[in-house]
């Protein structure tokens, strides 16, 4: 007997005030800010000539593992950021009966991909939580930025598989 329910009130409320804004402004500071580290330091050059042999650095399982859940959580984000923001983008460009196909169609392809994206992670996560576990040198790799601003070839530090900064965002 309860139309609408206080708890999906206030996410609702919460989803279309706080997430949309911060979430907005997030989306254009964290692209300007990596932009502008780079106008600022520019491409790394390497020491010598690249010999043109190549090491495999992930096995084809690790890779397909990895592409299956960058493509999953690209499909997600696109598909995520036109049900958050595309009525404001969108809606008045396309009209509100294509925008409401393109939503439907977007919503559906969300909730297929989400699960394939969650075992994506899973087994991501067991195959490679073994390199990703702290090392000797990991300390020395965050506290030199990973050689970042250290002259211009930066100052190699020792990483073996991952470095620091890889594991901490694993």
């Amino acid at each position: 007997g309860v139309l609408i329910q206080r708890t999906g009130q206030k996410w609702r409320l919460f989803r279309n005030g706080v997430i949309t804004v911060w979430g907005g402004w997030l989306m254009v500071l964290v692209p300007s800010v990596i932009l502008g580290f780079f106008l600022w330091r520019g491409m790394i050059p390497l020491k010598e000539a690249p010999t043109g042999r190549k090491i495999e650095r992930f096995t084809p399982t690790e890779r397909y593992v990895h592409w299956t859940m960058a493509i999953s959580f690209v499909t997600l984000g696109v598909s995520g950021i036109v049900m958050l923001w595309g009525k404001h983008f969108l809606l008045p460009i396309l009209g509100h009966q294509l925008f409401g196909w393109l939503t439907y169609l977007l919503k559906n392809l969300h909730n297929l991909v989400g699960p394939l994206f969650t075992v994506s992670i899973i087994v991501a996560f067991v195959m490679w939580v073994r390199d990703n576990l702290p090392r000797q040198g990991d300390l020395k790799w965050l506290l030199s930025l990973g050689g970042m601003f250290a002259g211009e070839h930066g100052g190699e530090v020792p990483s073996h598989r991952f470095n620091a900064g890889e594991k901490l965002w694993f």
